[in-house]
C-alpha cells in the first residue's frame, strides 16, 4: 500500500516522495506502519499543504504539512524578546491546541486569537469537505511548530478509492493552508 500511496502522491503534487525511517520527526513508533516524505526543500515549497504521510498499523494515513508557524515567532512578533524569554522556560512538549490556548492565552491573548483563528478555519474546512482536519503540534522545551494534519481512513485498499481518499486530503489541506497563509498574509 505505501508503493501505492507514494506514486499517487508523487503524481498529485509533481514531487518525489521517498518512503524512509521517520527519524527525528514526531510519529507513534509502536503504531507506525510506513513513513513517507519529500526531502527536496525546493520542491516541498511548490506544495507547502504536504510534506510528510503516515499511516498507522490500522491503515489510517495521516497527511501532515509543512509548518505553518511556530509559537516563538509568534510571541516575539506581538510580544518581543522579553516574551521570548519567557516562553522559552516553557515545556510545550506534548501539548495539544487547546492546552497551548489555555497556557499562552492568559499571557499572551493575540497568539490564542491566532490559534482560534486557525482551528475555526481547520473546522470549516473539515466540515465543508467531511474530511477530518486538525492542527497538531510538535513541541518541546520552549518551542512548538503548528502543522496542518488530515486524517484519511483506508477502507478500501483498491486504487481508485485510494486516489479520491487521497484528492480528498489534499484538497482539504490545501484549502485551509491556503486560507491561514493567507490570513497571515
Amino acid at each position: 500500500m505505501s508503493e501505492l500511496m507514494r506514486g499517487l502522491v508523487n503524481q498529485f503534487t509533481n514531487s518525489h516522495f521517498e518512503i524512509s525511517d521517520p527519524k527525528g520527526y514526531p510519529v507513534p513508533r509502536d503504531k507506525l506502519n510506513w513513513f513517507m516524505w519529500c526531502p527536496e526543500i525546493l520542491e516541498v515549497r511548490t506544495h507547502p499543504y504536504i510534506e510528510v504521510i503516515w499511516a498507522d498499523k490500522q491503515d489510517n494515513v495521516y497527511l501532515e504539512s509543512m509548518p505553518i508557524g511556530n509559537i516563538l515567532d509568534w510571541v516575539e512578533q506581538s510580544n518581543g524578546e522579553d516574551a521570548v524569554r519567557q516562553v522559552l522556560r516553557m515545556d510545550l512538549t506534548g501539548l495539544g491546541t487547546r492546552e497551548l490556548k489555555s497556557l499562552l492565552g492568559k499571557i499572551f491573548p493575540t497568539i490564542e486569537s491566532r490559534l482560534a483563528t486557525y482551528e475555526d478555519i481547520a473546522e470549516k474546512v473539515s466540515s465543508r469537505r467531511q474530511v477530518k482536519l486538525e492542527l497538531i503540534w510538535h513541541g518541546r522545551k520552549g518551542a512548538t511548530a503548528c502543522r496542518l494534519r488530515c486524517v484519511v481512513h483506508l477502507n478500501d485498499s483498491s486504487r481508485e478509492s485510494m486516489k479520491t481518499n487521497l484528492e480528498s486530503g489534499l484538497s482539504a489541506l490545501r484549502e485551509a493552508f491556503d486560507k491561514i497563509d493567507k490570513y497571515e498574509g
